[in-house]
């Protein structure tokens, strides 16, 4: 399992929840994620805003897909990070070019 987060002064938000089977591997390679990271950082520069995005892996979840596939809905029903499809109708698509 792994969050995106965004630190902003004393601040911290949830921008994203994922999991994985390969950590490694995940942002390597297609993410939608990243499209809206890079956009939502080009909007704070604009803005004078200052932040710092990390990625935390938390590898104590269960092995068995289906099993860390319901952690993961229930972290993103919990926390509504803006950057996950799941929220969307809640923030509206965030920081695409669309």
């Amino acid at each position: 399992m792994y969050f995106v987060i965004d630190s902003m002064k004393s601040s911290k938000i949830i921008l994203y929840i994922g999991e994985t089977n390969l950590a490694n591997k995940r942002w390597k390679g297609e993410h939608d994620c990243k499209n809206y990271l890079m956009n939502y950082k080009e909007a704070l520069a604009y803005n004078n805003l200052s932040s710092h995005q990390d990625i935390r892996f938390f590898l104590d979840v269960p092995k068995e897909v289906k099993l860390r596939r319901k952690l993961e809905q229930q972290l993103i029903y919990l926390w509504l990070p803006p950057f996950n499809k799941e929220t969307r109708d809640r923030w509206a698509t965030t920081f695409t070019n669309n």
